[in-house]
């Protein structure tokens, strides 16, 4: 009968409650706990302890955050001003090339392929280095980054860091999010 069947489901609900309970109680017991107040002042504890776990992450998130702006902030000054530059005649009139370009602070970092590629994006080392880095840290905390991703987190025009996401990606430096992943 219904009746039956409610008792039935309502007692095989209490039993599960009562096996955990008793599990709960054998692994205080196995852990040197005896009485209930050392269970609620062992769970009062373990309470703390993962608050102050929960608190540390949230502060390393945040400094990691905050890293990412400052980066994402001083490569934006270095944008402006790589932009700004003088552009007196001679300037416009000798273009870029690889000697030039070698010349640049931390061009020497960079690979020949890395330094073609700033010159085809006209972009400063110092530019690439800040962007490559950023994505390669993200890269390795969250397991692969998105082309969208590092367009929004880059000052530069999404073409030029869409073509640094693609040579970082093909040349295997930084791993590409699934696209199944949400």
């Amino acid at each position: 009968t219904p009746e039956d069947h409610e008792k039935l489901v309502a007692g095989l609900i209490h039993q599960r409650h009562l096996c955990r309970r008793i599990e709960e109680l054998k692994y205080f017991r196995d852990i040197g706990l005896k009485t209930f107040a050392e269970v609620s002042q062992y769970l009062e504890d373990k309470r703390k302890r993962d608050s102050d776990i929960s608190t540390k992450k949230q502060k390393d998130n945040d400094a990691y955050q905050y890293e990412i702006n400052k980066l994402i902030s001083s490569s934006s000054q270095r944008r402006n001003r790589w932009l700004n530059r003088d552009k007196t005649e001679e300037n416009k009139a000798a273009a870029v090339n690889a000697t030039e370009f070698s010349k640049l602070e931390g061009a020497n970092l960079l690979s020949e392929k890395e330094q073609d590629l700033c010159i085809q994006q006209d972009i400063s080392p110092a530019q690439y280095i800040v962007i490559k880095e950023a994505l390669c840290r993200d890269t390795e905390k969250l397991g692969g980054v998105s082309k969208s991703y590092a367009e929004k987190m880059s000052e530069l025009e999404k073409s030029t860091t869409g073509h640094i996401f693609d040579f970082l990606v093909t040349n295997n430096v930084i791993q590409e999010a699934s696209s199944k992943k949400k």
